[in-house]
């Protein structure tokens, strides 16, 4: 791994990593590719939205402004799931609704 590689990782705030994945907290630099991906019919559809979200690239910046690194009184945390060897975003992972009894609502 070269130098430029590390420099890159450090950028990416890795909160989780393996061989093959990492896991970014999402911020507003990853507005363009939830923009992209809410918007697609063809990857929404699988999670009950067989139109997209149809939602405004400024509404995503919003919501992603709002993700728990930035505001904690958000209960849900985005993620941005990157590729580790091309390192470029490949989907998205959450989690939220954590209860006393140990439970939480988990989407990938």
């Amino acid at each position: 791994m070269t130098t430029q590689d590390n420099k890159n990782k450090l950028k990416l705030k890795v909160t989780f990593s393996s061989d093959k994945l990492r896991f970014k907290i999402a911020n507003q630099s990853d507005t363009n590719a939830f923009y992209t991906w809410w918007n697609d019919p063809a990857v929404m559809k699988h999670v009950g939205f067989p139109n997209g979200l149809n939602i405004p690239k400024e509404k995503v910046a919003t919501i992603l402004k709002k993700n728990p690194c930035n505001d904690p009184r958000n209960k849900t945390v985005i993620y941005t799931v990157y590729d580790a060897i091309n390192n470029c975003p490949i989907g998205e992972a959450s989690y939220g609704e954590l209860t006393l009894n140990k439970s939480a609502r988990i989407g990938l």
